[in-house]
């Protein structure tokens, strides 16, 4: 699948807490202009990237819009919803990775 390049579009209309306010166009996704001007701060310039980015640090996103954290979640949740079938599955639905543990073992206690 081709990338989705990330667009300014005309004003800020529909960016609201819990919705990014972005539109399919024909050359690409459409992003309220104050978000753009984030997502372009980040270096986010596709729709893979904005996706992605939001999924693992919505706190940032958040910080940024003056939102809380719950707005930010439920609008990537809206925001991969109107992307799928657009972007790769891998991308929308990343794999989460086991939480690994490194401890030490006590010395008395170590299996020898």
């Amino acid at each position: 699948m081709p990338q989705l390049l990330l667009f300014s579009s005309a004003n800020d209309q529909g960016l609201v807490p819990d919705d990014f306010g972005v539109e399919f166009t024909e050359t690409g996704l459409s992003v309220p202009q104050r978000l753009f001007a984030i997502l372009r701060g980040l270096s986010i310039q596709t729709a893979e990237e904005f996706v992605s980015y939001v999924g693992e640090f919505p706190g940032g996103i958040a910080a940024s819009l003056n939102w809380n954290i719950a707005s930010v979640l439920r609008a990537h949740t809206s925001l991969v919803k109107k992307l799928k079938g657009h972007i790769s599955d891998s991308i929308l639905f990343p794999k989460v990775h086991p939480r690994r543990n490194y401890v030490a073992f006590h010395p008395q206690r170590y299996p020898r």
